[in-house]
């Protein structure tokens, strides 16, 4: 099955049915919208919090620094990233207006949106988003979009206020239209999830209209911000998933300022090591408690300028992150490892890949069936209702008319007889509704989720081999891939294992394994009748 070939058919059935009716040519711009998005790239939208590190994150999963990442909030409304070329190498963003105009416009534009002063936020307002053309592999299947954040406060004064607020506003809603849009999320959030933050994987779950939530995860954002949360990453990240198990799939732990790090400054850990591990143990305890102490001439007799040229620009958090790794490793390689962990970045892609990226031809066709299902159950209630409604009206008149027996007359009835829907034409069209389109979708939904659930147990199987044995692994890996060939007796005869040992199993992801095993045997002896 082509998911994608198959939706297309769908559309242009559509398009040919609702043609016939009044209510459902009204659609047909609708329709058309769909046609082009299905052979477009799924959108994941990158939302939370302002300061989560969306940025940051975003810089780190495509590999080059092109999100702005700085001190300041930057006011400029949503940042899509798309595979493609610039126009103009000089001139890379493209700026779409709320009029609906666009310019090209430099990276200096794009830095002058940072900050909170009366022209950049009059700027700023304009502006409905920013558009980069990135030759990226990892675009050609996904368009990025960087959303500008949530819970934003600002100490200006009162006329800027005014106006950096009626922004956020803006901002808002734009992220909600955004993330409603999207076919999936990333989420960023910090060690303790809030009311908002499950509002808002809410309001995404229920636009996407689907009841598992595997087209959102979360990050665990800045993991190396405070020790104690760095050393309990793994155990917060499950407790954030076990919290939000309703809105997202999985929470993973990173520290996508730490990846950055390492890219530019791991060269320079050799000499960093030597000089860390110069000081004693007490001492460079003592150090790492703040910037400030670290430079200090108490505690070591690395010179401050040695120090200052160490610390650079790099925020405080992850340089002792650094350091501290660097002091307890016995040697760099083995450092960069643990660091390499802590960050999470490789990881992050491998999920994104594996529910995203080779997902993508499945995201966007449950999405855009989906859409196209509420259109027809609209024609078919309303327009349907319509047709019959006029139908009645028209029959009326023909009795009314006929009654004066003029050849003019009766040549006008013959004449819009054959241009009207009578009965049976919207009992044609009804059955066109129900039969050719109302049925095929609810069971190309069906399908595509079913291959989607064998491809999401496929992939936590192999994440998760150890918590099998190895002809256990063997059968499952068959019965999820794409061509499995299993007959209705050895379906029945392993079906009736597992659920025998179904309720014997404490690992939750075990479990949940083995429950998708067992209604693929019992979809497999269905399908066998």
């Amino acid at each position: 099955m082509n998911p994608i070939e198959e939706s297309e058919k769908l559309i242009n059935k559509a398009w040919d049915l609702f043609q016939e009716i009044p209510l459902g040519r009204g659609y047909l711009e609708r329709l058309s919208a769909l046609k082009v998005r299905l052979h477009q790239p799924c959108e994941l939208a990158i939302a939370g919090k302002v300061k989560a590190g969306k940025s940051s994150f975003l810089n780190a999963l495509i590999g080059e620094n092109l999100a702005k990442v700085g001190d300041l909030e930057t006011t400029a409304t949503i940042n899509r990233f798309c595979y493609g070329k610039p126009e103009d190498p000089d001139r890379p963003v493209k700026v779409v207006w709320d009029d609906g105009a666009f310019t090209l416009e430099t990276l200096d534009f794009m830095n002058s949106l940072q900050g909170h002063d009366t022209d950049t936020l009059a700027k700023a307002s304009k502006i409905a988003y920013l558009e980069y053309q990135v030759e990226n592999p990892l675009l050609r299947e996904l368009t990025l979009v960087d959303t500008p954040g949530t819970g934003a406060v600002v100490e200006a004064h009162q006329n800027v206020a005014e106006r950096y607020f009626d922004l956020r506003e803006k901002h808002k809603r734009q992220t909600h239209d955004c993330t409603s849009k999207a076919d999936a999320v990333v989420y960023l959030m910090g060690a303790v999830a809030n009311i908002n933050d499950k509002s808002f994987l809410d309001d995404f779950k229920s636009s996407t209209e689907d009841c598992i939530p595997i087209n959102a995860i979360g990050v665990l954002s800045k993991v190396d911000i405070d020790m104690n949360l760095l050393e309990n990453r793994h155990e917060q990240s499950q407790y954030l998933a076990d919290s939000l198990k309703e809105q997202l799939c999985t929470v993973v732990p990173v520290s996508a300022g730490l990846h950055e790090v390492l890219k530019e400054k791991s060269h320079l850990f050799p000499q960093w090591q030597n000089q860390v591990k110069s000081i004693k143990k007490r001492s460079f305890s003592m150090m790492l408690k703040g910037r400030d102490i670290f430079m200090s001439d108490r505690f070591s007799d690395i010179p401050i300028e040695s120090r200052k040229e160490m610390l650079g620009n790099i925020p405080w958090s992850i340089f002792r992150t650094i350091a501290n790794s660097l002091y307890y490793a016995d040697t760099v390689e083995e450092s960069l490892k643990e660091l390499n962990e802590i960050a999470n970045i490789d990881n992050v892609k491998h999920i994104v890949k594996d529910y995203f990226f080779s997902r993508s031809k499945t995201i966007r066709c449950t999405r855009i069936m989906n859409e196209l299902y509420q259109l027809v159950l609209k024609v078919h209630s309303f327009g349907l209702f319509q047709l019959r409604e006029e139908n009645c009206q028209f029959e009326q008149w023909i009795q009314f008319v006929q009654q004066f027996n003029d050849p003019a007359v009766t040549g006008l009835v013959e004449y819009l007889q054959k241009r009207h829907r009578n009965r049976d034409d919207i009992k044609r069209i009804e059955i066109g509704l129900i039969y050719d389109l109302k049925s095929p979708i609810e069971m190309l939904l069906v399908e595509i989720k079913q291959t989607d659930d064998d491809f999401q147990a496929l992939q936590l199987l192999r994440n998760n081999k150890d918590l099998f044995k190895d002809y256990e692994f063997e059968e499952l890996n068959t019965v999820f891939g794409p061509y499995q060939v299993i007959d209705k007796a050895t379906a029945q005869e392993r079906l009736d294992f597992w659920q025998g040992r179904e309720f014997l199993i404490r690992n939750a992801i075990k479990q949940h394994i083995v429950h998708q095993a067992i209604n693929k045997y019992n979809q497999i002896i269905k399908n066998k009748l």
